[in-house]
């Protein structure tokens, strides 16, 4: 395990985040107060099972209080029958069990791990015991704990942690006014590691605390530095993309270009289509499962003819591997309705953060690259969800395709490379900068949409 700037600069860290906890409830990144996670967990618990209603059960299983919410997600969980009865059942047994009961992830998330399952859970035990937590698993991961792959690992894990931190912070919170149990106490250390954006750490590299935020920098992926990537010598590129696109050599393998004889007009092709078909005919952010089966047919098998290619989401996967993923991910969802609903209508709405509607992506769909029979990188389900981002929001997601992009990234940008696998935070970051690649190619040619700069990346690689 490769351990983050985190994981050698822990001892100071965790000395300044004692600082910074004795300075008072709330500060920078942090929240002890009757506003933070477990605290909310609570209060909404008690509103749920005093009215249950799909309303408060969606206030209670949000980013607000649970930071697994997505895993399985509110939409998910309710099904397409709203179903209250149990949930409030099993919400109603928690918080007179005395131990988690394996039964609850059954009867609410139908199979392992349900991490929101476990984390409500623990949220509702104080902070007495770990709140086995995604954020959780992330840092404790960069720190060099290798065996965290279920709920029960990182509570054990976060049990391993809390010698070191106990070693050095003690239990920072004790005798204040805001004292929390120490379990509590280390899941908002986690929270703020994984979760600090790029202006608080700005604001707090020179300040007092700043052994606890400069390593955060490091601990982000490549692309959660503290300055915005930067493109350079990408004018040439732009033109020659720009020109190809224009005089219509991307539409025949006749007319050479920039990158050789690639034809790719068929993608702004399906794009209109996506505009003028899909758009018509699904509320993408309402799908039900009834149109499952249709909406996969109307984008595999689309009633209108693009240069040299059929199934344009196929094509866009790329290698052997990467399609029989794609295949795989079709046929999971057929056979699943119901929750292929739930997290296809999260991943295409817009008003949930980008970061959340992809791991709920990975986390219904991871099972199929890790098939002992079937051994995929977990990046091909990346590569699937931003394909189907990039059709239905063209002027704000880009397909993630790695070789590719870490090639052009380390060529063109401020960045070194990218990191590989299924990273949701690393794809937010490295679709804010291609939207600032999409901004320079439209200053030069009048009109531009990701699908120019996923184009861009894709050839400048043969070039």
């Amino acid at each position: 395990m490769t351990r983050s700037t985190l994981s050698h600069s822990l001892t100071p860290a965790l000395t300044a985040w004692q600082d910074l906890v004795s300075n008072g409830p709330t500060g920078p990144g942090i929240d002890f107060t009757d506003t933070n996670r477990t605290h909310a967990c609570e209060q909404q618990l008690d509103a749920f099972l005093t009215d249950p209603s799909p309303e408060t059960f969606r206030a209670l299983w949000n980013a607000d209080t649970l930071a697994s919410y997505w895993a399985p997600s509110a939409a998910v969980l309710l099904g397409p029958d709203s179903a209250i009865d149990s949930l409030q059942d099993v919400c109603s047994e928690m918080t007179g069990a005395d131990a988690f009961n394996p039964t609850w992830l059954d009867r609410l998330a139908g199979s392992d791990p349900g991490w929101g399952i476990h984390e409500l859970y623990a949220r509702l035990q104080g902070g007495t015991h770990p709140i086995p937590t995604l954020e959780a698993q992330t840092v404790l991961r960069s720190l060099g704990y290798d065996n965290v792959g279920t709920p029960d690992d990182v509570a054990t894990a976060i049990t391993e942690f809390a010698e070191d931190y106990e070693s050095v912070v003690g239990h920072a919170t004790v005798g204040t006014s805001y004292e929390v149990p120490l379990y509590a106490e280390i899941d908002e250390f986690f929270n703020l590691v994984q979760t600090a954006d790029r202006d608080t750490i700005n604001a707090q590299l020179t300040g007092p605390h700043a052994a606890l935020f400069r390593p955060l920098i490091g601990h982000r992926v490549h692309t959660s530095s503290a300055d915005p990537i930067e493109w350079d010598g990408v004018d040439a590129l732009i033109e020659s993309h720009v020109d190809a696109r224009d005089s219509g050599a991307y539409d025949d393998l006749e007319t050479a270009h920039w990158g050789g004889t690639h034809i790719e007009s068929w993608k702004w092709q399906f794009a209109d289509y996506f505009e003028d078909v899909i758009h018509a005919q699904f509320d993408l952010t309402e799908l039900t499962p009834t149109e499952i089966p249709q909406f996969f047919a109307a984008i595999e098998e689309p009633d209108a003819e693009f240069d040299a290619v059929s199934n344009v989401p196929a094509k866009m996967m790329g290698g052997q591997f990467h399609r029989l993923t794609w295949q795989d991910i079709v046929a999971h969802c057929h056979e699943n309705p119901d929750a292929a609903a739930a997290v296809l209508s999260d991943l295409y709405n817009e008003d949930l953060p980008i970061v959340d509607r992809l791991n709920e992506f990975y986390e219904f769909f991871h099972h199929l690259t890790t098939r002992a029979d079937n051994d995929r990188s977990p990046g091909s389900l990346l590569r699937a969800a931003t394909a189907l981002l990039m059709y239905a929001y063209p002027d704000r997601h880009i397909t993630f395709q790695y070789r590719r992009m870490d090639h052009f990234f380390a060529a063109y940008s401020t960045l070194d490379g990218l990191d590989t696998g299924f990273n949701a935070h690393q794809y937010h970051e490295v679709a804010v900068a291609c939207r600032e690649l999409m901004r320079k190619i439209d200053a030069h040619a009048g009109d531009a949409s990701m699908i120019d700069v996923q184009t861009l990346i894709y050839i400048a690689d043969d070039a």
